[in-house]
Formats: structure tokens, C-alpha cells, sequence
């Protein structure tokens, strides 16, 4: 399977289905790893940390939107 990117994203998988969406379960919420945190973005999360994550993924953008039908973009 190619994209516009001529990217690789992989097989199909056969018999895959959707889970449930962990959200939904507040243990979920924020998961704590050994090397980083994983953090559950709301309408309230803090601005300051959308940027900052923007910022820290920007200079590759063009490879994340593999995956995506929209975007990279210009601003937060």
C-alpha cells in the first residue's frame, strides 16, 4: 500500500476490527511509561503544551501525515 508520499504504511491486516476507544475509561487517561508519559489531550488541555508539542514535531511534519487524509498545517 502506497500514498502520496510514496511512503510504506504496511499490509493489510486481515480480520481487523476497531476497539474500543480508551478514552472512555479515566485510567486511561494518562498512562506513565519508563521513558515518557502519555497524556489524554482534552478541550482543556494547556495551550502551552499543544504548541510545544507542535513545535517539537514540525521540522517532520510531512512524514506524520502518512497515515492521514488531511493536513500538514500551517499553524496550531
Amino acid at each position: 500500500m502506497e500514498f502520496k508520499t510514496n511512503q510504506s504504511v504496511g499490509d493489510v491486516v486481515p480480520n481487523w476490527t476497531a476497539r474500543a476507544n480508551p478514552s472512555t475509561k479515566p485510567e486511561y487517561n494518562i498512562l506513565h511509561g519508563q521513558y515518557c508519559r502519555l497524556e489524554l489531550f482534552t478541550p482543556t488541555t494547556s495551550s502551552t503544551a499543544i504548541q510545544q508539542l507542535y513545535d517539537a514535531f514540525k521540522p517532520t511534519e510531512q512524514t506524520h501525515f502518512t497515515y492521514l487524509y488531511y493536513g500538514p498545517f500551517e499553524t496550531v
